[in-house]
C-alpha cells in the first residue's frame, strides 16, 4: 500500500476547508531551464508536494491575454527510481511543476480537470487537502524548435490519477493491482492566499517557509522570488495576507515584468481519458492485489 504522508499544515488545511467561503472543487462553476536531461517520458509515480496560491495576476501573452486571473501552482516529485537524479545517498527525485494555473472551477478549465483526475475517490474538496498523496500517471515531452540550435524539450503532465492499474484486462479481467508509491523526499510547501478561516499565525508560518535566503555561487544574493511574486499580485495591497506579512506591491516591481510575462499554463495538460483509471472497476467489485516489487514493471506503456 502507498504510504500516507502527514501534511505539517494540516491545521491550516482544516481551517480553510471549514471556512464558510471555502471552494469545493468537486463542484463545477461554468461562469464565464537548465542543461539537465528531461525526465523520462511515459509512466510515472508522483508525490504531490507543493500547492501555492499567488494571488491575482494579469495574463500578458498567450490564451487569456489581458485577463486578470487568480493563479496557483502545483508541484510534484517524480519518485520512481527511473526519475532519480544522481546516485546512491545523494540521489533525489526530479520534479514537475504546473505553474500559473487559473484557479477556475469551470468544467473545461485545466485547474478543474487536473483536480478531478487527482480526486479519484471524490472525498477531497480542494487541492491542499491532497498534499503528500501518491499518484500514478503519465508525462510526455513537448519539443520546441526541433532540430534548431535553440531546441528545447519541456516535460508536461499528460494524466495523473489513482495509484493502481489493471495489469491484464484480457487474461485476468477484474484484477486491479495497487502501486506502492515511494515516500516523499523533500518537504510539503503550501501557501493559501486570503482564506477566511486561516489566521495570522498560520499565514505567517506558510509565508516564512517560502522565503529564499543565501547567496549564489558568484556571491550575489538569491532572489526571494516566491514572496516577491505574491507581493506582485494585483490584490496584494489591502489583503489579509498583506496585513500579516507587511510590505506593499510596489516593492515587487523588479519582478512584476517576469510575473506578467508568464502565461496561464495554456498547454500544460492535454486532456485525455486516463489509461490508469480503475475507479469504476473497483466499484463494480474488482479484486485488488498487492503492488509488485517494481511498481512500474508491467504497466502498459512503460
Amino acid at each position: 500500500m502507498t504510504e500516507t504522508i502527514v501534511n505539517p499544515y494540516a491545521d491550516i488545511v482544516e481551517a480553510a476547508s471549514n471556512a464558510p467561503d471555502a471552494v469545493d472543487m468537486r463542484e463545477v462553476d461554468n461562469k464565464g531551464f537548465s542543461d539537465r536531461k528531461p525526465a523520462r517520458a511515459g509512466v510515472a509515480l508522483f508525490r504531490f508536494t507543493s500547492y501555492i496560491e499567488w494571488g491575482t495576476h494579469e495574463v500578458k501573452k498567450g490564451l487569456g491575454k489581458g485577463k486578470q486571473q487568480p493563479w496557483a501552482s502545483l508541484g510534484f516529485e517524480l519518485v520512481h527510481p527511473d526519475h532519480m537524479i544522481g546516485e546512491g545517498d545523494k540521489a533525489f527525485p526530479d520534479t514537475l511543476e504546473l505553474t500559473n494555473l487559473n484557479m477556475s472551477s469551470n468544467e473545461k478549465a485545466k485547474f478543474k480537470l487536473i483536480f478531478d483526475d487527482m480526486n479519484y475517490t471524490g472525498k477531497f474538496e480542494n487541492f491542499y487537502q491532497m498534499l503528500g498523496q501518491g499518484f500514478l500517471g503519465y508525462i510526455e515531452h513537448n519539443v520546441v524548435n526541433e532540430g534548431k540550435t535553440d531546441e528545447k524539450t519541456y516535460v508536461n503532465l499528460k494524466s495523473i490519477g489513482e495509484p493502481r492499474y489493471e495489469p491484464d484486462p484480457v487474461g485476468q479481467p477484474g484484477v486491479i493491482r495497487e502501486v506502492a508509491v515511494p515516500p516523499m523526499y523533500g518537504n510539503i510547501e503550501q501557501f493559501l492566499f486570503d482564506h477566511s478561516n486561516v489566521n495570522a499565525e498560520q499565514v505567517q508560518r506558510m509565508w516564512n517557509a517560502l522565503e529564499i535566503t543565501g547567496e549564489k555561487a558568484d556571491g550575489t544574493p538569491k532572489k526571494n522570488w516566491k514572496q516577491d511574486k505574491i507581493r506582485a499580485a494585483l490584490n496584494f495591497d489591502g489583503s489579509f495576507t498583506q496585513s500579516v506579512v507587511g510590505g506593499t506591491a510596489a516593492i515587487a516591481t523588479d519582478v512584476a515584468a517576469e510575473v506578467a510575462n508568464a502565461t496561464a499554463a495554456a498547454d500544460v495538460m492535454p486532456q485525455q481519458d486516463s489509461p490508469v483509471d480503475t475507479t469504476a472497476a473497483v466499484a463494480a467489485g474488482a479484486t485488488v492485489v498487492d503492488a509488485p516489487v517494481d511498481p512500474l514493471a508491467d504497466i502498459p506503456g512503460l
